[in-house]
């Protein structure tokens, strides 16, 4: 039985022989009656934790997760701040280069050429509050993934005069407003609010602004004033944009640009703790655990962040561990009492927690979850995933029709994607495959987010819409290249839609990174599919060297090679693989099979069938080969002669393979017709 230890926070099965814990022999939180949860029962985490890469082709299925591949630079030492004329050469000593190198402030020709129009400060303040329009600057959605590169100022100007900007984040927007003052000449101070719930590790709610010499406080992206605002240094801001820049990379998989953006924004600015945070997100993601726990924890001692605690909230939820998570949203709300953000989580964490508790003690945690969430609701804006929440809460309490309610209004009058993919995966789960993917549709959902794309698409081919399929997939791949996820499924539908040297290419852009292996394997599979056996040889034989105990690789191989008319290569494999107990003998016969090698199959599983008490079922596979070659008589001789060596399961042998012979000649016959109907 499987039970919940309040001591070791997680989840253990219990001793066989005393029902307690086997680590701490304490009693475990459940009841003896279980009742499992709807499936709907998901937490929507307000924040993205540990990605995984679902691996996904034509012939494998696996999940695979990123492993520690890279090892992060260390921290840089202790350091003074650098001057603002020396960040570029700084970030240089970092190992930046080009573009990389070039400073947030930095202004070109264009947009001195721009700045110089304006007669005065207020001129120019007025022409940069009219940047903010559709393809100028927006802002970048709060908790959005930003994935797309963060610029320097004078990339960002570059795209606002195409109108091509992406949106960017207060930071960058302040960045760009320095370089248009300096160009003209005008001082101005960094400053940002003081007041409200500030997140200086997340920098998710930093208002960052310029403050002229008049008291006037420039923030283009914000319609109202700053309340309280402080002074920021420009060292401070430099590296907070180097921090911004390293958590797109990271969000990307890049992990060495990452950490060195982190170490030349903590040379730049050493009290910016958000530095350290972001490092410590990204050990995380390369499944780092302790480490990166122990960083993030570091920079909460260098200073405090609400938001922050709760990311570390999901992080323990990740990993089994609701006591620890339920600590750190009482912490938040202990530095940001009522904070909504905190709230959800705090709910979300004890939705996590029903299945540990006893049948009776069921209705009092959902009420206090129901109260949690009510206040959430109440919020102004309400909070990331505080309606889906609900509507989970509603489905484990089998209210279906109040949940389904509940999720309509989000999606149609909020548009939220929480709520959408929710409402999206109780309509499959009623095999309304159409208005899943309608759900997805009409909320305008970002094709970028791999769970939508793989919810999108498994809707529209569950609704036989598989060209359709393919077609959003396609889409997503051009908004979101760089993500792993989508381009493995599109590879996968590509592979099943018959277009395999497609699916090769496709594959072709994913063979570096962390699970580099993984996909050469899906990709060796899909070339001998293809039969370009030369080639699927070459990227085995690479892996089999990386990978020696790899059962499937060195079969593979052997595959591969047999198919090339590498017999001889392929023998070797074969024999060092057998001697090595990588496989069995059936393993090896069936392989031979599969290469298109009934000879050496056969050869494979003599000896064993020769045996003085032969296993039945290899006895029995031999047989078929013998039929399948053209040798009933030696399927039958072998038939008569083992099963006077199984007694009383003589018989039961002698129908079974009886039963396959005759199997294996209708098979060979019917092969036998188109081959005779295409003789001239």
């Amino acid at each position: 039985m499987k039970g919940f230890c309040p001591g070791c926070d997680r989840a253990v099965e219990a001793a066989p022989d005393t029902g307690k814990c086997p680590q701490c022999h304490g009693v475990l939180a459940q009841a003896p009656e279980f009742e499992p949860l709807p499936q709907a029962q998901r937490r929507v985490p307000w924040l993205a934790v540990l990605a995984g890469v679902a691996a996904l082709a034509a012939v494998v299925v696996a999940a695979m997760w990123r492993t520690a591949a890279h090892k992060p630079a260390p921290a840089s030492a202790p350091a003074q701040a650098a001057p603002a004329a020396d960040f570029s050469a700084v970030m240089r000593a970092h190992e930046l280069t080009g573009e990389r190198a070039i400073a947030p402030g930095t202004a070109d020709a264009a947009m001195a050429q721009y700045a110089s129009q304006a007669k005065d400060a207020a001129a120019l303040t007025q022409a940069v509050r009219g940047l903010v329009k559709p393809g100028g600057l927006q802002r970048v959605a709060l908790g959005q993934r930003r994935k797309h590169a963060v610029l320097n100022t004078a990339e960002l100007w570059s795209a606002l005069r195409e109108g091509k900007a992406q949106p960017v984040h207060p930071i960058e927007a302040a960045w760009l407003v320095k370089g248009l003052l300096q160009t003209k000449g005008i001082a101005a101070q960094f400053v940002t609010d003081g007041a409200g719930v500030q997140t200086p590790l997340l920098l998710s709610r930093t208002r960052l602004g310029l403050k002229l010499a008049d008291g006037t406080v420039l923030e283009p992206l914000e319609a109202a004033a700053m309340t309280a605002p402080k002074p920021v240094s420009d060292a401070q801001a430099a590296a907070m944009w180097l921090v911004l820049r390293a958590n797109v990379l990271r969000l990307r998989s890049e992990y060495q640009a990452a950490y060195r953006d982190l170490s030349a924004a903590e040379a730049i600015a050493p009290d910016l703790a958000a530095a350290r945070f972001v490092r410590g997100v990204a050990q995380l993601d390369q499944r780092m655990t302790d480490q990166g726990i122990a960083t993030c924890e570091a920079a909460l001692g260098q200073q405090q962040d609400p938001l922050a605690r709760l990311f570390l909230a999901e992080v323990a939820m990740a990993n089994d561990q609701p006591v620890k998570a339920l600590q750190r949203c009482d912490e938040a709300l202990t530095a940001a009492p009522g904070l909504p953000e905190a709230v959800v989580t705090k709910a979300q964490v004890l939705m996590g927690r029903l299945q540990t508790l006893p049948v009776d003690q069921r209705p009092a945690a959902s009420k206090e979850i129901a109260a949690l969430l009510d206040e959430a609701l109440n919020a102004n804006p309400v909070p990331t995933g505080a309606r889906a929440s609900k509507a989970q809460l509603l489905l484990i309490d089998k209210e279906e029709q109040a949940a389904e309610n509940l999720l309509r209004s989000a999606v149609q009058t909020h548009k939220e994607i929480e709520s959408a993919l929710l409402l999206a995966e109780l309509h499959t789960a009623h095999k309304r495959h159409a208005d899943a993917a309608q759900v997805l549709q009409d909320v305008d959902a970002p094709l970028d987010d791999a769970r939508i794309a793989l919810a999108w698409v498994q809707a529209l081919i569950a609704d036989g819409k598989r060209d359709k399929a393919l077609e959003l997939m396609e889409k997503a791949f051009a908004q979101a290249p760089d993500n792993r996820t989508i381009g493995l499924l599109r590879a996968q539908l590509l592979a099943e839609g018959g277009k395999t040297k497609e699916a090769i290419a496709a594959l072709d852009g994913l063979l570096t990174g962390e699970d580099s292996e993984q996909i050469a394997l899906l990709q060796a599979q899909l070339l001998i599919a293809d039969n370009q056996t030369e080639r699927a040889a070459s990227v085995l034989a690479k892996l089999r060297d990386k990978r020696p105990a790899d059962k499937k690789v060195a079969l593979l191989l052997l595959v591969a090679l047999a198919r090339a008319g590498k017999l001889a290569d392929a023998d070797k494999v074969a024999s060092a693989a057998l001697n090595d107990k990588l496989v069995t003998p059936m393993d090896l016969a069936e392989t031979w099979l599969q290469a298109q090698q009934l000879q050496k199959a056969i050869a494979v599983l003599e000896p064993e069938a020769a045996a003085e008490k032969p296993d039945a079922q290899t006895a029995a596979t031999l047989a078929v080969m013998y039929v399948m070659g053209g040798r009933k008589a030696d399927a039958v001789a072998l038939r008569d002669r083992v099963a006077v060596k199984l007694g009383p399961q003589a018989e039961e042998f002698r129908k079974t393979i009886d039963e396959a012979i005759a199997a294996a000649e209708q098979e060979k016959s019917k092969a036998a017709v188109p081959a005779a109907q295409g003789a001239p």
